[in-house]
């Protein structure tokens, strides 16, 4: 009896480790299991938390019409409404007295500009990004009536009311082909637009470098040929012949040169420079500015010619 009893307790005693690995391993992997569980649970409510926290976030609006991220030359999302800053335009809270304060409802029109839409139509229209430049941003508004017009929005312009109407009276007053037509302007403290001709075909920066894929028809070399004989007479050859006080465009550059249906090329962003502020820097600009002009308030008729070669080679080259 004794060695038999031996042999069961070696057997008994050999079961026990095995016995202990396997519910060691089923307890580990039920504690992994429940930590999976956990990790997956967090996330989830990490994400539910921050997504509601970037819908608040997004809820307010601060701009003119709501911009929407577009790639250059924006076609993207249409939004209607106006802001707050607009609004308060409209109704003439703005704080600049006198004239500003006299027409704070108010479109001023240039010469013949047919008036058939005001303020509130405007800041009524839907309204769609078409790019940021050096002096703001330029949007397409389509008014209820079906125009359409190209708004842009200017920024870092700190001049008083009358020094404003003066500088942009003189741009108003430019009537040649080869320009955008303005057609109207609006200054408050908070807000200055400008109301220009929609020219539906776009700049010739966008025309250039927009389209690089397989189906991109280039541009000719008569249509080259015919949109630089067409800047040179409207940016730079008209714009310098008004009047004694030698004017200058300040801003030349492929993206300012817009095309119509024919290809015809017609400069816009002309007598801007005159009105931004300190804070505007050549940097906006790099490449087509002439080195010699740190301040961009004080453009020269000489620094056209330059920002018009540039242009020329990016128009033969590209």
């Amino acid at each position: 009896m004794g060695p038999r009893r031996r042999r069961r307790r070696r057997r008994s005693s050999r079961g026990l480790p095995v016995v202990g690995i396997v519910i060691g391993s089923v307890l580990s992997f039920l504690l992994i299991v429940a930590l999976v569980i956990l990790l997956w649970r967090r996330t989830r409510n990490e994400k539910t938390s921050r997504s509601m926290n970037i819908a608040t976030i997004k809820q307010p609006k601060t701009e003119l019409w709501a911009e929407k991220p577009t790639p250059e030359a924006e076609n993207g999302g249409v939004s209607n409404g106006y802001s707050v800053a607009a609004a308060a335009a409209m109704t003439g809270s703005g704080k600049g007295g006198g004239a500003a304060e006299a027409n704070a409802n108010k479109l001023m029109f240039f010469g013949n500009s047919a008036k058939v839409f005001d303020l509130e139509d405007l800041l009524r229209a839907s309204a769609e990004v078409l790019g940021k430049g050096t002096f703001g941003t330029a949007y397409k508004a389509v008014l209820e009536v079906g125009t359409a017009v190209a708004v842009k929005r200017l920024k870092d312009v700190n001049v008083l009311a009358n020094e404003f109407k003066d500088k942009i009276g003189a741009v108003g007053a430019m009537d040649h082909e080869s320009l955008v037509h303005l057609r109207a302007y609006y200054y408050s403290v908070d807000e200055k637009l400008l109301v220009y001709d929609y020219m539906p075909m776009g700049s010739l920066s966008a025309l250039l470098h927009g389209n690089k894929g397989a189906g991109r028809t280039p541009l000719n070399w008569q249509i080259r040929s015919t949109v630089a004989l067409g800047a040179a007479r409207g940016g730079v050859e008209y714009i310098h012949s008004r009047g004694p006080w030698s004017p200058s465009h300040g801003n030349i550059k492929s993206s300012n040169i817009l095309l119509t249906q024919s290809y015809e090329a017609r400069v816009s962003d002309f007598g801007l420079a005159h009105l931004v502020g300190p804070s505007t820097t050549p940097n906006r600009v790099a490449g087509y500015r002439a080195p010699e002009v740190t301040d961009p308030r004080r453009v020269s008729q000489k620094a056209d010619v330059y920002s018009f070669g540039v242009l020329l080679l990016e128009l033969i080259t590209c």
